[in-house]
């Protein structure tokens, strides 16, 4: 599981996703290395816990940035999100009432869809947004929330 450090390559030109996508990336590292080291079940649940509300709040920011600027796929993308956040929670589930820690296949399942994901879905609504140079590059996390349309 090497590559849950964040790469230039995994820009999607929006600063504040970026900076987002590269905190997701750490958090998830560290619960991959509090899982090698056999760290406390507890301590795993924590980083879940702290990885789970990062990734909710990053998803809405994301998804608002895809309706602010029209993106045709937002429906589909949500989807994705949902279905990811979902399996999160099995996962939260699964070390309550287990308590032996992370497996592996569950640890190598995150980092497999974290990746795909921002690879080639985040790149799509990028490619779309950029091509039609939308207003977006420099957005604050505050100019997202408040932004209500991109001008064309």
């Amino acid at each position: 599981m090497p590559d849950l450090q964040w790469k230039d390559s995994d820009s999607v030109g929006i600063a504040s996703l970026d900076a987002q996508h590269q905190g997701l990336f750490a958090t998830a590292h560290r619960l991959r290395d509090a899982m090698r080291s056999g760290r406390a079940a507890t301590i795993q649940q924590e980083i879940l816990a702290e990885l789970g509300a990062y990734t909710r709040s990053h998803f809405e920011r994301e998804e608002r940035v895809m309706q602010i600027c029209a993106f045709p796929a937002l429906c589909g993308h949500q989807h994705l999100h949902r279905s990811f956040l979902e399996q999160l929670q099995a996962i939260q589930a699964e070390l309550r009432s287990d308590r032996s820690g992370i497996t592996p296949d569950r640890m190598e399942f995150m980092r497999v869809w974290m990746r795909k994901h921002v690879a080639i879905e985040d790149a799509q609504y990028a490619t779309w947004i950029h091509r039609r140079e939308l207003p977006v590059h420099g957005l604050t996390t505050t100019e997202i929330q408040e932004k209500q349309k991109c001008h064309f």
